[in-house]
């Protein structure tokens, strides 16, 4: 795994209330929605779910940092 320490572009979509967009590189505010209730995910987990392997980390995992 490569880590460039860029900071990605991210995107945002209303989007479908389901776990549709999978590593898409776009977050869904229905389905952030969906995946906190049904899915148990927080943040970070969201966050995986749908920039992980996207093409807006340019197919890379998701390195995160907070300060």
């Amino acid at each position: 795994m490569k880590h460039d320490h860029l900071l990605h572009e991210t995107g945002y979509r209303s989007g479908s209330y389901d776990d549709s967009w999978y590593h898409y590189g776009l977050v869904s505010q229905n389905g952030t929605k969906y995946l906190a209730e049904h899915g148990g995910y927080d943040y970070y987990g969201m966050m995986h779910f749908y920039y992980d392997l996207s093409w807006a980390t340019g197919n890379e995992l998701v390195l995160m940092f907070y300060y």
